[in-house]
């Protein structure tokens, strides 16, 4: 997990870990350890998040954003 991705992110949102975790209703060691990749944020708060965050779910994440990649074809 990009974990420098979502504390870059919340820092350039001019956000604390204390200040997202009583938006999303989590405590602030939650967010810290979102940050540090440990454990998996459940998919209902990884989009609260990247809502906070303005964001796509993906970007924050890091995933591919798979509607700007060119057509790739599948070798059989």
């Amino acid at each position: 997990m990009p974990t420098n991705r979502i504390t870059a992110l919340r820092a350039a949102a001019g956000l604390k870990p204390v200040d997202v975790a009583s938006r999303m209703g989590v405590g602030e060691r939650t967010v810290v350890r979102w940050e540090r990749g440990e454990g998996q944020i459940p998919d209902e708060q990884k989009l609260r998040l990247a809502e906070l965050l303005d964001v796509s779910v993906s970007f924050m994440m890091g995933w591919p954003d798979r509607q700007n990649e060119p057509d790739r074809k599948v070798a059989a």
